[in-house]
């Protein structure tokens, strides 16, 4: 459709020359200008209607009719509506800090499942064994009295390196 990207570039033309002082070229905000990013809620149509007859601020006559129609367009697909802000700003994955007791029941739960020994279903604690990895391999703590001020105890994991299935 030849008119609807025609719209667009009209869309970000107009709001690069209308629009970008106050709001930022990316609808970010302009600290002393309009400091809020543009996104919402509100309906496309709404929008439009707002655009026409408000913006912008001090001469709404710049942008009527069929120029506010695009811009508005423009600002609610490229960052005002809920979907292009997660699209410009994907959710982030947070990390989390897990406890010894934690840390290895991870560990112990991986291990098992990379050796394919289901049998075997154990609550991991410091100092267990996991066989099956064509070596053992043992979780325990670190007992050098040299703590990190966040934590009350190291684990420490030692497994022969594997790559694939066989042990080097």
């Amino acid at each position: 459709m030849p008119g609807v990207a025609h719209a667009a570039a009209d869309g970000k033309r107009i709001y690069r020359r209308l629009c970008a002082d106050c709001h930022g070229n990316k609808g970010e905000g302009v600290k002393g200008k309009y400091d809020d990013a543009l996104h919402g809620d509100w309906s496309l149509e709404k929008l439009v209607r707002y655009i026409d007859k408000s913006m912008p601020e001090g001469a709404p006559e710049k942008c009527v009719g069929k120029d506010a129609e695009a811009v508005s367009r423009y600002i609610y697909d490229a960052f005002y509506s809920r979907e292009a802000r997660e699209r410009n700003k994907p959710a982030r994955v947070e990390l989390a800090r897990l406890t010894n007791k934690q840390y290895a029941n991870v560990i112990a739960d991986i291990l098992l499942s990379v050796s394919g020994d289901t049998s075997s279903k154990t609550n991991a604690q410091p100092g267990l064994e996991v066989k099956g990895l064509s070596g053992d391999v043992t979780i325990q703590p670190l007992t050098d009295g040299g703590l990190l001020p966040h934590q009350e105890q190291t684990t420490l994991v030692s497994m022969p390196r594997v790559y694939g299935r066989e042990a080097v």
